[in-house]
């Protein structure tokens, strides 16, 4: 895997997380893992796009 400039750091926080987890053995975990790591709130709901339905 490579990662350019324009590489969100999102993104390479996402992979980073799944190489070094890869072998875990509980899928959750590795989730949990990962949203700490971007600081998101497992327990929310994301709310609902505004505007017209894309498509």
């Amino acid at each position: 895997m490579t990662c350019t400039a324009a590489t969100p750091p999102q993104v390479q926080i996402l992979l980073l997380y799944a190489v070094l987890l890869a072998d875990a053995r509980d899928e959750q975990e590795v989730l949990r893992s990962m949203a700490d790591a971007l600081r998101v709130d497992l327990g929310t709901e994301a709310p609902e796009p505004a505007g017209p339905p894309a498509g």
